[in-house]
């Protein structure tokens, strides 16, 4: 695999750097609890009664995820982070301390975090999403009284499970004496949700892409081939090693700079590798071919559940920013300038109108925007019709993406 349109990302030219220096702020703090809206206006009475809630998040904040990013004795302070019992058990009051005594050899940060864990910062901002969900949806959310009815999905990332627990504890008081809500897993090599560079056919796909798709041509042409240069001048650093430390490091530099931990670069540098590497993927996401392998299982799952109203009243998918990513370029309203920051939400809510109509529509909210969803299956407007939505899902799923890619049959549906 060809790194180089990947490692030459991150820099851009810092005359643009002062315009975007706060974007460090809104990724390290999160775009705030979810917030209330009214209910869509329809021309139907009485009103709209909302049947289902989806929630898909990226994890709170977290510890660098990669060795390469630790930087000298920086100490980390995980001590009281609530954990999952395991991948299939536990409810939301069932959490433990997490236990450092087995990790005592393998941590290579100093202090009481491992790496990619989810930080008692990171557990507070999904508590405020607890919070922020039930103060939104109290009607809602406090009948759903059978654990039966929550339906959790996360990744193999610890952080994603730790980061569930702190949201369901707080959205859902009234299952806190319940043991039997599940967290649903799949093994990472069969994992096209969380983990699609498992796929060979979706890494190809995306190795090619700086070589067959003109936007990223012609932005790695104009952007990011001078820029490299302009990284590794400013750091005294060969073309190689330039590329090399801007790849390993961005992410994990972002982490250092949320916890006001040394850096050896400035703030306003910072903030131009992070929107420089977020254009970046911005416009991967955006090519159809890319789009459609790593939707493709999450879009399936979701048509599932969708179909499961009386079944199924809440979903919360537990991911990362590239899951956001995707899914928000799946569906026609891809944000044109912020990284999903930590905690972000994407709220997708289920209206169905009285009968004799019954006809159900489908809105989305992502962080807090109302959004207006790709015309051709949802007319461009706010409120989807149920049947346009799940046509929308039915496309972003490859024919023969689950024979070329994830072989295990589906654990789940």
């Amino acid at each position: 695999m060809n790194l180089f349109p990947f490692v030459v990302l991150f820099w851009f030219s810092l005359s643009r750097a002062e315009e975007v220096s706060d974007i460090l702020d809104v990724y390290c703090s999160g775009p705030g609890a979810p917030t209330p809206f009214p209910i869509p206006a329809t021309n139907s009475s009485p009103a709209l009664t909302l049947t289902q809630l989806h929630v898909l998040v990226r994890h709170g904040d977290r510890t660098p995820s990669n060795p390469f990013h630790a930087l000298g004795n920086a100490t980390w302070n995980c001590s009281g982070t609530m954990s999952l019992q395991g991948a299939n058990a536990g409810g939301a009051s069932s959490v433990r301390m997490f236990n450092m005594a087995a990790w005592a050899n393998t941590n290579p940060l100093p202090g009481t975090c491992l790496l990619g864990q989810l930080t008692p910062r990171g557990a507070k901002q999904h508590t405020a999403n607890g919070v922020g969900l039930l103060t939104s949806y109290t009607d809602f959310l406090s009948q759903i009284t059978d654990p039966s009815q929550v339906y959790v999905r996360a990744s193999q990332y610890q952080r994603t499970w730790d980061s569930a627990t702190a949201l369901l504890a707080a959205a859902f008081p009234q299952l806190k004496t319940k043991k039997s809500l599940v967290l649903h897993q799949v093994e990472t090599r069969y994992d096209g949700i969380f983990s699609p560079m498992n796929c060979d056919t979706f890494v190809d796909i995306a190795s090619n892409l700086s070589m067959t798709y003109p936007p990223l041509i012609d932005f790695i042409a104009n952007e990011l081939a001078p820029a490299v240069e302009g990284l590794a001048a400013q750091l005294n650093l060969s073309l190689a090693d330039a590329q090399d430390a801007v790849f390993n490091s961005a992410d994990g530099w972002a982490c250092y700079h949320c916890h006001n931990k040394p850096l050896p670069i400035n703030r306003t540098q910072l903030a131009s590798l992070v929107t420089l590497m977020y254009k970046y993927y911005s416009i991967q996401s955006l090519s159809p071919t890319y789009q459609s392998f790593q939707n493709g299982q999450l879009f399936y799952e979701m048509e599932q559940i969708f179909q499961q109203q009386q079944q199924k009243k809440f979903v919360l998918w537990s991911g990362h920013d590239s899951t956001l990513q995707s899914v928000l370029a799946g569906i026609g309203a891809y944000p044109t300038t912020q990284w999903p920051p930590y905690a972000a939400h994407l709220r997708f809510e289920v209206w169905e109108e009285p009968i004799p109509n019954g006809f159900s529509y489908v809105r989305a909210i992502y962080n807090n925007e109302v959004l207006t969803l790709t015309p051709s299956f949802c007319s461009g407007g706010t409120l989807c019709p149920w049947e346009g939505f799940l046509k929308l899902l039915q496309s972003g799923q490859p024919e023969g993406w689950r024979q070329r890619c994830y072989q295990a049959p589906y654990p789940f549906f």
